[in-house]
């Protein structure tokens, strides 16, 4: 007996023979065994029947759950030689596989009909050749490991108790957040520790606003505030409060980081230019010179480089006196990865496109789109210098060229 049943969505289960069966939905696969069942419907005897179970049997057998599960994953192949998931380059295949756990978020978001693009871009923006760190499978498991992770709002989570009566464990489930969410661009949105820059140099002037000289000869400074104060005075009490007129917009704002200011200087650029200092500005990136200042020994800490992480990481560094940035970090950036998932990520560049701390508005509106134009240029400078690396004619360079090539059209370049 054969008898086959679908929900049209989720799986296909039935009777082949004396035998039950139940496997994922496939459309193909489906109207196969229907053809099947409606064939056997007419057979006279036993051997007849058995023909009939047996080529059923055959087609539920060689359905291949991880082939049909990565043709529905838009630049994602499975490889049946090392049995696991790939990205699509070209007409082959990377080299590096999809770490286990990110093809099980693939498929679970696919189960549940959530995009996954964003885990695919990250994967291809990670394998993408930059100048960087080779990229190896122990450093795509450290990647893995880091969009994992969650983060805990202890503050949220004791509000929800008192204020809406939640029990500690209901409380927590819905004060756990992901530690780094993933953009559809596949970059990572981090975050970075800093102080604002309150103070600034200014030059000495006489009342006739002539520069005052020093004994050396040159022109004497001092340090100021960098933004005025308004004084009033309470005339009944005498108490005098002091408020910062701040800047109108948060681009005007400057921040310098929170731990290291003594290491490698970094640009902080965008289209209209770029300063070298220690300086991180929101809708810039920051971005270091070269790798050579990027310490890119995994599973070291506070080594060379620029620092980002998650809600987990910064929350051992955030106090009185600092805020907090709002950074997307391209995976090709990550020069180090520390902690399995938790600690510092140290970058050569990352894009700081937001202040988590401070209330306030921006002159522009800053987004993936954005970082993906300030990127472009960097990345076609990157495909130029590995195209020059590969002037040998060998199968191994003549691959990489292709996959060059072929991940350059994915990524839009």
């Amino acid at each position: 007996m054969i008898i086959v049943n679908t929900d049209r969505e989720k799986f296909i289960s039935g009777t082949c023979g004396k035998e039950n069966f139940s496997i994922p939905y496939d459309e193909v696969l489906y109207d196969a065994l229907k053809d099947i069942e409606k064939h056997s419907e007419s057979a006279k005897t036993a051997t007849e029947m058995e023909h009939y179970v047996k080529s059923a049997k055959e087609l539920i057998d060689s359905y291949n759950y991880q082939e049909s599960i990565a043709t529905k994953i838009p630049g994602v192949v499975f490889v049946k030689s090392t049995g696991k998931y790939h990205l699509v380059i070209g007409d082959g295949y990377s080299d590096l596989h999809i770490p286990d756990s990110i093809a099980k978020t693939m498929i679970d978001n696919l189960e549940r009909s959530i995009e996954n693009e964003p885990l695919v871009n990250l994967c291809r923006r990670f394998i993408f050749p930059a100048g960087g760190p080779k990229p190896t499978q122990a450093r795509f498991q450290y990647l893995a490991e880091y969009i994992s992770q969650t983060y805990v709002d202890s503050a949220e989570r004791d509000r929800l108790m008192k204020e809406k009566n939640l029990s500690y464990e209901v409380a927590t489930e819905h004060a756990t957040y992901k530690d780094m969410q993933v953009t559809r661009s596949g970059y990572l949105s981090t975050f970075k520790v800093v102080e604002e820059v309150l103070k600034k140099w200014a030059l000495v002037r006489d009342d006739s606003g002539k520069i005052v000289m020093g004994d050396d000869g040159k022109p004497k400074r001092v340090l100021v505030d960098r933004y005025e104060k308004e004084v009033e005075i309470d005339e009944m009490s005498g108490e005098i409060t002091e408020e910062t007129k701040w800047p109108e917009y948060l681009e005007e704002r400057v921040f310098t980081p929170a731990i290291h200011r003594h290491g490698d200087k970094f640009y902080s650029e965008n289209e209209h230019g770029s300063k070298l200092g220690y300086v991180y500005e929101i809708g810039k990136v920051a971005r270091l010179e070269s790798w050579d200042q990027v310490n890119c020994q995994d599973g070291h800490k506070h080594l060379p480089g620029l620092h980002f992480g998650g809600l987990r990481y910064i929350q051992n560094y955030v106090r009185e006196g600092r805020e907090v940035l709002n950074a997307f970090i391209c995976p090709s950036q990550i020069g180090r990865f520390t902690d399995s998932g938790i600690g510092e990520m140290a970058c050569k560049s990352g894009y700081i496109w937001g202040a988590k701390t401070i209330d306030g508005i921006t002159k522009g509106l800053y987004s993936t789109s954005t970082y993906d134009a300030l990127r472009a240029k960097e990345i076609k400078e990157e495909i130029a210098k590995a195209a020059e690396q590969m002037t040998a004619i060998e199968d191994e360079n003549k691959k990489k060229r292709y996959e060059v090539a072929e991940l350059a059209k994915v990524l839009g370049l």
